[in-house]
């Protein structure tokens, strides 16, 4: 069983959340009535798709609803990944915090009017979006920059979205709640909706953009200063990029601005550019 449920096994094999609820739900009662609810979500058109070890996503007619965690209980995170408990289902939110953890069958009907209530409103947002825009096909990009209030943050996140879009670089979805920008395979940026809007320009070692086409210019290398993030080995994975900006030594992490106004994404469009005209 152990073997089974190791990281590097499930990442290879992906299992079917059904096949989990056999691994991990042993109470027979307790599996029966999960199963059941499984299916009848999928029949609605619920996927489940396999997302980390034990750890699977709830999507609905493109928008995430939550995550299933299976057995995880009070573990510090997958990348440590050595110990599972039976008959124990934790339901996160999108924002990575418990709505509820279930240990016995009894559990199942809170669960099943969760998702009914999260579905329900998910097909009320489609239709108001739709009626208001005129539009029943807005891009699951679009139907969430729509759910932020009207700011100077929002509008700026949409001048940057429709320049990516006319440059070949339409933001697909990454993760839950974020997008990821590249060009010719290979990767610009990372927008992210959360609780606030924000643009990342170094994310674990991933993106093409490197420090010496962020530090070009003056005005570039003051403002990635001001924004950039120091290296705490949050996720174990340290050490961050060792780098000097204005004469200052730093471990940076990542490059990550919240609240962008439009003389920000002007910034970031100028990178990409730079980037473009050097390496294309």
């Amino acid at each position: 069983m152990r073997e089974i449920l190791s990281g590097p096994i499930q990442k290879k094999t992906r299992p079917p959340i059904e096949e989990m609820c056999g691994y991990l739900i042993t109470n027979n009662i307790f599996n029966e009535k999960l199963l059941i609810l499984i299916a009848m979500l999928k029949s609605n058109g619920v996927k489940f798709p396999w997302y980390q070890p034990c750890n699977y996503k709830v999507n609905y007619k493109g928008e995430y609803i939550c995550q299933i965690h299976f057995g995880r209980g009070d573990n510090p995170g997958w990348w440590q990944w050595n110990e599972y408990a039976e008959n124990w289902i934790g339901v996160s939110d999108k924002y990575g915090e418990y709505a509820m953890t279930i240990e016995t069958q009894d559990g199942i009907a809170n669960m099943t009017e969760y998702f009914r209530d999260k579905m329900t409103k998910i097909d009320a947002k489609i239709t108001e979006l739709a009626n208001a825009t005129g539009n029943a096909r807005l891009s699951k990009l679009d139907r969430r920059l729509l759910e932020f209030p009207d700011t100077q943050h929002k509008a700026a996140m949409q001048k940057f979205i429709v320049w990516l879009k006319e440059n070949k670089m339409t933001p697909q979805t990454s993760s839950p709640n974020t997008w990821k920008a590249t060009y010719k395979g290979n990767t610009m940026c990372y927008l992210h909706f959360e609780k606030e809007l924000s643009v990342e320009f170094l994310r674990d070692r991933s993106l093409s953009i490197d420090f010496d086409e962020l530090l070009e210019c003056a005005k570039t290398k003051d403002f990635i200063f001001s924004i950039a993030k120091q290296c705490t080995n949050c996720y174990k994975c340290a050490p961050g990029i060792s780098v000097v900006i204005n004469g200052q030594k730093l471990n940076v992490c990542r490059i990550r601005c919240y609240s962008p106004t439009e003389s920000d994404i002007d910034l970031f469009i100028g990178i990409i550019e730079r980037w473009k005209n050097k390496n294309t």
